[in-house]
Order: C-alpha cells, then sequence, then structure tokens
C-alpha cells in the first residue's frame, strides 16, 4: 500500500511539474521561445498526418525524434504519455475526483476520429487535427499571454467544457474521444495480437474513413471562394491555402509569438470551412518584421515551415497594390508618400506628376508584402489607399540569391 502511495505521489509530481512546464513555454518567460513548440510537438498523431498528407517528413528530424520514441514506449506500455507526460491529461485527471458519476457518453468515439484524420491527411487535408489534446491545451494558454481576438476564444471553448463534463463522467475526453490516446492503445494491441486487433477495430476503421474523406472534401471547397483576391495572407513559410488551415492546430503559438501584432485570428464567412479560425496577417495592426522570423520556429504542426531568418526576408507572401482614385498623392494631389517612409525593403518607388506631386509606385520585384505599407497609409474613407494581395503560393526573391 504504501509503495502504491509512494508511486501515486511520484506521478502526480513529475505529471504538475511537466504542466507548469507547458505553461511556461507557451506563456513565454525566461527561456527561448522556441520552447513554445515543445509539448505541441510531442505528438505521433501529428507526425503520422503530416507525414500521410505530405508524402514526407514535414518537420525537422530532431522534432520527429520524441513522439516516434512515444510511440514505440506504447507498444510495451500503452498510454504511458497519457499517465505521465500530456499536459491536457493532467489537467482532466484534477478535474475527475470532484464527479458526479453521470455517464453522458458511453460509445468511445476516439477511433472514429483517429481513422477520420488520417483518411483525410491521405487527401492532402488533415481535417479535425486541431483535436490533438496538446494543441487543445496550449490554445488555452496563450489566452493569458497577450490580446487575441474573439474568434480565437471558439475553438479554445474545446478545452473548458471537457474539464466540465469531466465533472460528471471523468476522464470523458482521454477516455472516449482522445485520438492520440486511440492511438498509443492500438500500438499496445497490435504488439500483442495483431489478427485480433484488426478484426476488433474494422468497424473504427471503416467509419472514420466514410467520415473523414467526404469531410476534407467538403471543408477545403464550402463555402465557395468568391476570388482569388480573397485568399488569406499568411506568415512566411506557410504553406499555401487551403493546406495551411487543414494542417494547422490552431494552437496560436504564431500569433501569441509575434512581436508587431500583424498575426490575427479572424473568421471570414466567405473563406472555406476550412480555414475558419486559422490565424493570418492582417496589416491593419502592423506589419511583418524584418529582423523576426519567430513564427515559423514555434510552429508544431508545419503549417509555417520552419524558415531562416535570411530566407524569410526574401519571402514574397503578397504584393502591394496602389490604389490610384482613393491615394492622397495620386486623386488629391497632395504630399503623403508615408507608404514609402514605412517600407523597408524600398518596395515603393515614386513618378512625378506634370503639376510636380510625386506619387508611389510599387516595385514588384522588391515587394515581400510585408504589410508595412498598408499599416502606414493614412486614408480611412474606403480603407487604405494601398493593400497588400496574397500570392497563392509564396515564393522568394531569386535575385537576391
Amino acid at each position: 500500500m504504501k509503495q502504491r502511495s509512494l508511486q501515486r505521489s511520484i506521478n502526480i509530481t513529475v505529471r504538475l511539474l511537466l504542466l507548469a512546464l507547458a505553461a511556461l513555454f507557451a506563456l513565454g518567460g525566461p527561456v527561448p521561445f522556441i520552447l513554445a513548440r515543445l509539448f505541441p510537438s510531442l505528438s505521433p498523431l501529428t507526425l503520422l498526418s503530416e507525414w500521410i498528407a505530405q508524402r514526407q517528413p514535414a518537420i525537422a528530424a530532431f522534432w520527429a525524434i520524441p513522439p516516434l520514441t512515444f510511440l514505440m514506449l506504447a507498444c510495451t506500455r500503452g498510454r504511458f504519455f497519457c499517465r505521465w507526460i500530456c499536459p491536457a491529461g493532467t489537467v482532466f485527471y484534477l478535474a475527475s475526483p470532484r464527479r458526479l458519476n453521470m455517464r453522458l457518453l458511453h460509445l468511445r468515439i476516439n477511433g472514429i476520429l483517429f481513422w477520420a484524420i488520417l483518411a483525410s491527411s491521405a487527401l492532402g487535408l488533415p481535417v479535425l487535427l486541431f483535436l490533438e489534446p496538446l494543441p487543445m491545451i496550449q490554445r488555452n494558454l496563450v489566452w493569458l499571454h497577450g490580446p487575441l481576438t474573439l474568434y480565437a476564444l471558439i475553438p479554445g471553448v474545446l478545452f473548458p467544457l471537457f474539464i466540465l463534463l469531466g465533472l460528471f463522467q471523468p476522464m470523458i475526453w482521454c477516455a472516449h474521444c482522445c485520438p492520440t490516446g486511440y492511438l498509443f492503445d492500438l500500438c499496445r494491441s497490435l504488439s500483442r495480437d495483431i489478427t485480433r486487433t484488426v478484426n476488433q477495430e474494422r468497424r473504427n476503421f471503416l467509419t472514420g474513413v466514410f467520415l473523414g474523406l467526404p469531410l476534407a472534401a467538403l471543408a477545403a471547397r464550402w463555402p465557395k471562394r468568391p476570388s482569388i483576391r480573397n485568399i488569406p495572407l499568411l506568415p512566411p513559410g506557410a504553406r499555401p491555402s487551403p493546406e495551411f488551415g487543414a494542417v494547422c492546430h490552431r494552437c496560436y503559438a504564431c500569433v501569441s509569438a509575434c512581436p508587431t501584432g500583424i498575426l490575427r485570428v479572424d473568421l471570414h464567412a466567405d473563406q472555406p470551412l476550412i480555414e475558419w479560425f486559422q490565424p493570418q496577417m492582417d496589416p491593419a495592426y502592423g506589419g511583418c518584421n524584418v529582423d523576426c522570423h519567430a513564427c515559423s520556429q514555434v510552429c508544431p504542426s508545419g503549417a509555417i515551415q520552419s524558415i531562416s531568418l535570411h530566407l524569410k526576408q526574401h519571402c514574397r507572401i503578397g504584393l502591394a497594390e496602389v490604389n490610384r482614385e482613393t491615394c492622397l498623392a495620386w486623386a488629391g494631389r497632395q504630399e503623403c508618400l508615408l507608404c514609402m517612409k514605412a517600407c523597408p525593403y524600398s518596395a515603393i518607388e515614386t513618378t512625378r506628376l506634370p503639376d510636380g506631386t510625386f506619387c508611389p509606385v510599387v516595385n514588384e520585384s522588391l515587394c515581400r508584402g510585408c504589410g508595412y505599407c498598408q499599416n502606414a497609409c493614412p486614408v480611412e474613407q474606403h480603407g487604405p489607399a494601398i493593400r497588400i494581395s496574397a500570392l497563392p503560393t509564396q515564393d522568394f526573391i531569386a535575385s537576391h540569391f
């Protein structure tokens, strides 16, 4: 009895310590900001879905070692990760003693969710990946770090909802809904009896496939995007839409790491469903800092691929376009050129009108789409007179290599 009590105390101590570390890394502080991606990167389900979706490793080998280790460990120890490591599981566990012993959910849907994620990954769009428990707790921790829009709170409701449900039915998320926990159970079962496991899991597999495939197709195409100009402006290194929206965890580590506030979480009804609640750049709130590539360093899912600062500085994410009908210089014949002064890449040049007024002209070969020009534009009526249009696929300015 004493030995069991000691083991329980050690378990609780370790779990609380790891939960504190997860909170510290998510909130920032006297630690390298890149550690914000550490805990969300531990999930083997994220790793598998990304490998399937991209047909190749989507993240650096260094970050793939921990999840692969936990996956192999599951063959002999089952849910070791859930019982000792997972910060979300720790919170659910702490909420369990105050239960009312009600049965709210009888059916285990974690297997269906798991196979739905992998099936949709085969189409390159791993929908439902935001149900991962690690980014689930991450997106709630970053609420405490900095300003997030109301729309950022909507995906975060899932975590406190299951904490509340756990008061009535203990560990309802971990036991009935968690797709990552199911993966650990599956590895344990396969290591014991492959044939029996395949027979038992056939129904989960078929249900998940018939759910995941049409869901991925629907989410990517509904509602239909009105025009190519509605493509969201994504940070340097981001995958193209809608792939970015499918891979993104909605953990908002990138939003928390952004020093200028240009990364926001918004909901645009004219965007495909798979892009809802994703982080994207809004120059109304700032510009993309020339000397910063924090978002690409903290992204745990590979939605924003890790790129060096040198590559980031030469990455073209969009192009600025001057509206001559509303520009103070072009239409009002007033000296302004605040956009030219704000541009860190000298991509705003001037042309002189016959009356001597200097007007801004965008040099597309130098413009990166960083948003500083749009942010600096003083025109308020009908919006800024210079706007950034996102590129369907980001590229690099080759003349600088």
